[in-house]
């Protein structure tokens, strides 16, 4: 039984990872997207939850609102990941 344990747990620790790393893409990917539109107009087109939405199922297989047939434009989890602009206190 130890020996299972130990394989489920460095299982789910490698899972664990792999979702972390795979948000942290999600959310550069979006960034570097919003960052360098083609031209300003385009950049006042573009539909921010949508695009947010997509690539977070695009990118980390994971799934929202839109396979209930709610399309991508839900939510705004583009407004969630300050992350990127917080600066850390020391």
């Amino acid at each position: 039984m130890q020996i299972c344990t130990s394989v489920e747990s460095s299982a789910l620790t490698r899972l664990t990872r792999l979702s972390f790393n795979l948000r942290q893409l999600h959310f550069g990917t979006f960034d570097m997207a919003i960052h360098e539109p083609s031209s300003h107009a385009d950049l006042g087109k573009m539909d921010f939850s949508s695009l947010y939405n997509s690539m977070r199922k695009d990118i980390s297989k994971i799934d929202g609102p839109e396979v209930l047939g709610q399309g991508n434009n839900w939510g705004n989890g583009e407004a969630t990941f300050g992350h990127l602009l917080v600066r850390k206190s020391t």
